[in-house]
């Protein structure tokens, strides 16, 4: 069950299981694995050994699938080398949201939504149900507790540990992370 749109670049060795919709104008690299349920937009770039759609880790309750889950990638969203975005295990869907730029070891876990033009550095990590807001900016190494939120804009300084919801504007750093400041500007 694979469809696939106009002008898509397919590199060797990638892996497509399951129901796979992609759009247009996609580069899709070396390696990539597309499980279960995925939806790709348009004019998006996935570069080598990414893996989108498996099941969404649940440690000693074990791997789950949610029946009609999904994860929708929408478009103009760069999703750098071994980025892991796993499938939705209590929503019906995990998603990007257009212009995110996905650094590489990225991982995004089940349920989690990342808003437009979000900026993840190189090994962020996110655990389960997070929602990101537009425009958000994670720096190298930056670990997110399930269930948080963070608003629109807020700066996430490097290494830090979000526990909390972090509001809109805010910049962050540290382990827990505290409020420094604010993103005045409003740009990432």
């Amino acid at each position: 069950n694979i469809v696939l749109g106009h002008h898509n670049v397919i590199g060797p060795h990638v892996v497509m299981r399951g129901n796979i919709t992609i759009g247009n104008n996609n580069k899709i690299d070396t390696g990539v694995v597309l499980d279960n349920n995925v939806i790709i937009g348009h004019n998006n770039h996935i570069y080598a050994y990414a893996s989108i759609g498996a099941l969404g880790e649940m440690g000693t309750k074990g791997d789950r699938f949610v029946e009609g889950g999904k994860v929708i990638i929408s478009n103009e969203v760069t999703i750098r080398e071994f980025v892991c975005i796993h499938s939705p295990v209590y929503t019906l869907e995990t998603s990007i949201h257009d212009k995110v730029y996905l650094m590489n070891k990225s991982y995004v876990a089940h349920d989690c939504i990342v808003g437009k033009g979000t900026v993840l550095s190189a090994g962020v990590l996110f655990a389960g149900r997070c929602v990101i807001g537009k425009h958000a900016n994670l720096g190298l190494g930056a670990t997110v507790h399930q269930s948080t939120h963070m608003g629109a804009h807020a700066m996430i300084g490097m290494q830090a540990v979000i526990t909390a919801d972090i509001m809109p504007y805010a910049t962050v750093a540290g382990n827990p992370a505290r409020i420094l400041g604010f993103n005045r500007r409003g740009v990432a």
